[in-house]
């Protein structure tokens, strides 16, 4: 259990000189795999997992001029998400002042994505504000073999056949354009990107119709399911955010999750964008979900990255412009949504919940 093994973790630590390397102190050759804690000069800490600490150390000491020492602990490379997390609940359980925010998943820190060796400012995705999506950098640059395989071709035609697809875009848009708002093109296919018909997590009344990941972990998964074999078919999402209470509402069903990248999350099952504009407009929900994206865009690539689906995000990404064009979109929760559903605003928090999640069990 990684919460036992925390406990055996040999920490070594070592002063930081403003102005001298890490390297002209210590020999950074060999094996440098571990969890490590940052001090700060106001007393807060910094917990982290590094596969090489030496360079990890290096771009935490350009973002943070004021750090004063580090210690480090070797561990497996297996462990260290786990470990990583065991430490951070040690420590704020003995009162440490963390910059990590949330876990692991909304941390200030920059990675090896932000930050290449003599860089002198994180990116534009990262400084800017939030606001209206930039995403004209897209189609600039090649998109090499990755454009062309058979297998995202054959699964992104397929896609576009279903009745949905124009709601499964606009939803997929949605998010690109309010959650990895400002600079989603800076990101795509390196932190985060999309699947098509993704054959995970399928069975005969339920399966996967697109997905949006980020690292490692499904943000945004679009679905459809079925009561049994003789019911229809019915398409519903559902997005994971760092953890939140959820207006009743602004969704139909929310579950407590947890993912072993990120720890607790907020899950949040809806039908396609029409139930997810009103999400997206609530200011708590809208910042819940942008602390997790945004930490783990911070993580840097997933081991899925290679397979981002550039056919669809072409559809997505026009769809987005089309977004910017008219930003903030005055009609994403309208009177006509509302006359729809039959509802008042003051009645919105009196609805029944729908049970999207009974599809996944």
């Amino acid at each position: 259990m990684a919460g036992n093994r925390h406990r055996r973790l040999r920490f070594t630590r070592y002063e930081l000189t403003r102005g001298v390397s890490f390297a002209a102190q210590v020999d950074t050759s060999g094996l440098w795999t571990g969890i490590y804690v940052l001090e700060f000069a106001n007393g807060h800490e910094y917990v982290g997992q590094a596969t090489h600490f030496p360079t990890r150390l290096a771009t935490h000491r350009r973002r943070w001029p004021d750090l004063t020492a580090a210690r480090f602990a070797p561990a497996a490379d297996r462990d260290l998400d786990q470990l990583e997390q065991a430490m951070i609940d040690q420590r704020g359980k003995q009162g440490a002042q963390l910059r990590n925010q949330v876990g692991v998943i909304a941390s200030a820190e920059p990675t090896t994505l932000d930050l290449d060796e003599g860089d002198a400012a994180p990116p534009e995705w990262i400084t800017a504000e939030p606001g209206v999506p930039q995403v004209a950098g897209r189609w600039r640059e090649p998109k090499g073999e990755a454009q062309d395989r058979p297998t995202a071709t054959e699964a992104w035609r397929k896609l576009k056949m279903h009745d949905d697809y124009d709601g499964i875009v606009q939803t997929l848009a949605l998010y690109v354009a309010y959650v990895i708002n400002p600079r989603p093109d800076q990101t795509e296919g390196k932190g985060w990107y999309l699947s098509a018909l993704p054959s995970t997590s399928r069975s005969r009344d339920h399966h996967r119709l697109a997905a949006l990941s980020i690292n490692n972990v499904e943000a945004l998964v679009i679905m459809e399911g079925r009561e049994s074999g003789a019911q229809p078919w019915e398409a519903f999402c559902f997005m994971n955010t760092a953890p939140v209470a959820v207006p009743r509402w602004a969704a139909p069903e929310t579950e407590a999750g947890y993912y072993k990248t990120t720890g607790k999350v907020t899950t949040v099952f809806a039908r396609l964008w029409p139930d997810l504009s009103p999400l997206l407009l609530d200011r708590q929900m809208l910042q819940a979900a942008r602390s997790l994206a945004h930490g783990l865009l911070r993580k840097g690539p997933g081991m899925f990255a290679r397979f981002h689906n550039y056919h669809l995000a072409d559809d997505v990404f026009g769809r987005v412009q089309e977004l910017a064009s008219r930003w903030p979109p005055a009609d994403l929760v309208s009177d006509q949504w509302l006359r729809d559903h039959h509802l008042t605003r003051d009645q919105l928090g009196d609805q029944p919940r729908r049970r999207f999640a009974r599809w996944l069990t």
